[in-house]
């Protein structure tokens, strides 16, 4: 983020991608692969623009292109994030609600060399069936929508300390391909530990998705003989150091997602 204007409005660049290569091609002609292999590419870049309208209230808007290439088939969609944040006080206690709406924009459709066949001709009945060239066409792809979602959250200070703080935290999301789902958290942060720039958190969270559970014909084979009890379960914690302007940080989480099982996620964050 760039922040100008005195730091009631900043503008931002972002973009991530997500895939794999090398994968071998399995036909139904070739069960044990035809020789060839294909990649995968999920990727995006958005532009942001953030404002502050008063010491409270604030809103940003990204317009974003998304690209998605499937072996030789790929497609493009433009798509628009928007969200707000208030927050205010409540029984002396900081309270932060907000509301984002994602991927609101154009459908995705493919195209490519992937869609380009060729058929052999049907003889003409009652005549003699002799060698013909291939009939070239081309297949036509059904376009479909994004994953737009609504999400509410909202957050409130349990504890409020000079160097100390327990949070908890809220969230209701509504997808428009599944169900409505939500999620509970909580965090505690300590700060200046021993009057020194370090401090750390601790966090933990449950979150419920819709339709997410299924019904092997044989548990016992698969990861979800556990499902039910862990599935949304998370938690995780972090370390901090700031001086001054400069802070940088390194996060840890756990969660477990379902038939994934547990899966770790690592960050680092780093401000000026």
């Amino acid at each position: 983020m760039f922040p100008f204007s005195g730091g009631s409005r900043a503008i931002g660049l972002q973009g991530g991608t997500f895939g794999f290569k090398d994968q071998p091609v399995y036909t139904v002609e070739q069960p044990d692969g035809s020789g060839s292999v294909y990649s995968v590419s999920e990727s995006f870049l958005g532009l942001t623009f953030a404002q502050n309208f008063s010491d409270r209230f604030s809103a940003g808007i990204t317009a974003k292109g998304i690209f998605d290439n499937l072996g030789e088939a790929s497609g493009r969609a433009f798509a628009i994030d928007f969200g707000t944040n208030f927050h205010a006080s409540l029984s002396g206690h900081p309270v932060k609600f907000s509301f984002v709406l994602a991927n609101l924009g154009t459908n995705l459709s493919y195209s490519g060399n992937a869609l380009d066949v060729a058929t052999p001709r049907d003889p003409i009945p009652g005549e003699q069936d002799v060698p013909q060239n291939p009939q070239p066409f081309q297949l036509r792809t059904k376009s479909f929508n994004l994953p737009t979602s609504f999400r509410v959250g909202l957050a409130y200070d349990l504890i409020t300390g000079e160097s100390n703080r327990l949070a908890l935290i809220g969230d209701f999301n509504q997808p428009n391909n599944n169900g409505a789902g939500f999620g509970v958290g909580g965090e505690w942060m300590s700060q200046k530990l021993g009057g020194s720039p370090f401090g750390f958190a601790v966090r933990g969270s449950y979150s419920y998705t819709a339709a997410n559970n299924l019904s092997p014909a044989d548990p016992s084979t698969t990861a979800l003989s556990d499902e039910e009890n862990l599935q949304g379960l998370a938690f995780g914690g972090g370390l901090n150091f700031a001086k001054e302007t400069f802070n940088i940080g390194v996060d840890y989480a756990w969660k477990y997602l379902g038939v994934l099982g547990g899966t770790n996620f690592f960050s680092v964050s780093l401000g000026w």
